[in-house]
């Protein structure tokens, strides 16, 4: 649950936070300084079990958050005498003028509403950190801390069947239509709403609020499930159903493809049998 926990805030000053709030420095009594001797400060580390922190060896203190001694160093180094973290700064000018260098195209559909530009949809945000993290090995500029998703540790898997899977489109289809007017007959300009919210205890209507401005005092109402003056009156039958009945069939290439996660140990192997059966 430690580890768990750790590797779940995914954001390096997070976690030298974490760790700097779980290790103390040792003043001995006594101390007797031996001339030029590079020897540190000694420290006590601990782990939190509820709402108590209890004291362990070093060892076992970085084998169950998963860290070598260079995390406890910088952590240490980083730490002022006030126990105020100094932030991490690497990277930060790099990864600016990379994405300063990413080709940008206009809006397509509201170039005259807003001066926003946005990349080309070719590449996917893995691509592109992949990008950065090339071009900085080949200028030798050093690299942002910050990880792209999928190269995080430990992977969350979440086992799926075809039954999981359910008809979205028909599901919105007999909600209904309705996102141009709100419940005031105003017309409503999806591209300027600022806060949205839905509320679960209305289940009467298929509604959504919203605000164009954080200095409104009032949210707008929209029935998605009314038009004008006529009323989806089939709405109250709703039902979410399985958009697959049978198990999906894999291609051959798509097969070959999870086969070689398999072989590279990507895939666990004691999930083998099931991968080779597809």
């Amino acid at each position: 649950m430690i580890f768990q926990n750790y590797w779940d805030m995914r954001d390096l000053e997070r976690q030298r936070e974490y760790v700097m709030r779980h290790i103390s420095v040792i003043k001995p009594r006594y101390s007797y300084k031996v001339h030029n001797s590079n020897r540190g400060n000694n420290f006590a580390f601990y782990l939190s079990i509820g709402d108590n922190k209890l004291r362990v060896c070093k060892t076992y203190f970085k084998a169950t958050l998963d860290i070598n001694d260079r995390v406890i160093k910088t952590v240490n180094d980083k730490t002022s005498d006030m126990a105020i973290l100094e932030p991490d700064r690497r990277g930060k000018d790099s990864i600016r003028k990379h994405l300063d260098s990413i080709p940008k195209v206009d809006s397509h559909y509201y170039r005259a509403d807003t001066k926003r530009t946005y990349i080309e949809g070719g590449k996917t945000i893995a691509d592109l950190y992949r990008d950065y993290v090339a071009e900085c090995k080949s200028k030798g500029l050093p690299l942002d801390n910050t990880k792209c998703e999928e190269d995080w540790y430990p992977y969350k898997v979440y086992e799926q069947t075809h039954a999981d899977f359910y008809d979205v489109k028909s599901l919105a289809t007999a909600m209904g239509k309705n996102f141009s007017k709100n419940a005031n007959k105003q017309s409503v300009k999806l591209t300027d709403i600022n806060i949205l919210k839905v509320d679960p205890d209305d289940t009467q209507n298929y509604a959504f609020y919203y605000k164009t401005s954080y200095e409104e005092q009032h949210f707008n109402k929209v029935n998605v499930d009314k038009i004008g003056r006529t009323r989806n009156t089939q709405n109250n039958n709703i039902v979410l159903i399985q958009i697959y009945k049978n198990n999906m069939e894999v291609c051959e290439k798509k097969k070959r493809g999870l086969l070689g996660l398999l072989q590279n140990n990507t895939i666990p192997k004691c999930y083998s049998l099931f991968y080779e059966n597809l």
